[in-house]
């Protein structure tokens, strides 16, 4: 019998990867922790099939999303599926990762009112 350790992280998503949303078929092996979760500091942008999270500060930003527990080789998946558009930062407050946009300055899209991807699509 051989034993392998196996790192398990945490990650917050916000957009398609959610519960209820286009691409959460990838999240299937990973375990759903908590469900509508708020996260201040983040706003969201509408860019048609799917959102940019982008980092604000301001507490009053708020985005919704769900928190899962993901094994190492799904993140390495993860990090193929949101590409170059996207960085993975560790969210403060939360021991978990998170995808921005992978730009300095806010994008010229419309902003997600309310931050939730979900009722926003609706």
């Amino acid at each position: 019998m051989y034993l392998c350790s196996v790192k398990i992280e945490k990650i917050f998503v916000y957009g398609t990867l959610r519960k209820g949303g286009t691409a959460y078929h990838l999240m299937s092996s990973c375990m759903l922790l908590e469900e509508g979760i708020t996260v201040s500091g983040f706003k969201l942008y509408d860019a048609g099939e799917y959102p940019f999270a982008f980092y604000t500060a301001d507490p009053m930003d708020i985005i919704t999303g769900d928190m899962f527990e993901i094994k190492e080789d799904i993140l390495i998946s993860l990090d193929e599926y949101e590409g170059e558009e996207y960085r993975k930062k560790v969210l403060p407050g939360f021991d978990c990762y998170i995808y921005i946009l992978n730009k300095n300055n806010a994008p010229f899209l419309p902003v997600v009112s309310g931050g939730d991807w979900l009722l926003y699509k609706k």
